[in-house]
């Protein structure tokens, strides 16, 4: 007994839920498979050769934007390969919430910290403004005591987000 087309289509078409989830359960349907990593996620393990993307909330449109700050993390363990962004909408439409990534890869064996400055309403700690530092824009060079260090999601005050990367 064969089945119908209609039928076929729909017991395929049935199965791409769950092909989907199988998909998102095993890293896969990320750009180009990258781990990613949250606010949450504060010690990370990768191992060497792999890149990985830390991804952190942000709305431009309530003055929200993410830095690397200094000290940066050794270059003889992680490579930074730049910040990207996603947002929804625009400023002026209320819609641009959305996520701000920082891209890695794993050189070598080691440990290092990254350390991630989150600034809201527009400012940074100690210049009231937009942080940059000398490795250009994307970076911050505020002094480690000017935010406290968060533990949890961002809040309405600027802080410290920082991950403890291990290597292997």
């Amino acid at each position: 007994m064969t089945l119908s087309t209609k039928a076929r289509s729909t017991r395929v078409l049935g199965a791409l839920p769950a092909l989907a989830a199988l998909s998102a359960l095993t890293g896969c349907g990320t750009q180009g498979g990258d781990a990613e990593y949250g606010t949450k996620d504060h010690a990370i393990t990768v191992d060497a050769g792999k890149k990985f993307t830390l991804n952190v909330p942000a709305n431009p449109g309530m003055g929200q934007d993410w830095y690397l700050a200094d000290p940066h993390p050794d270059g003889h363990v992680l490579k930074y390969r730049g910040k990207r962004k996603d947002f929804h909408g625009t400023p002026l439409d209320g819609g641009s919430d959305g996520t701000q990534y920082f891209d890695f890869t794993a050189v070598a064996s080691g440990t290092t910290e990254v350390k991630l400055l989150y600034c809201v309403l527009g400012r940074c700690p100690e210049t009231g403004r937009p942080a940059t530092g000398s490795a250009g824009p994307g970076t911050a060079s505020p002094s480690p005591s000017a935010a406290p260090t968060a533990t949890g999601k961002p809040g309405t005050e600027p802080a410290f987000f920082v991950y403890d990367i291990t290597v292997r």
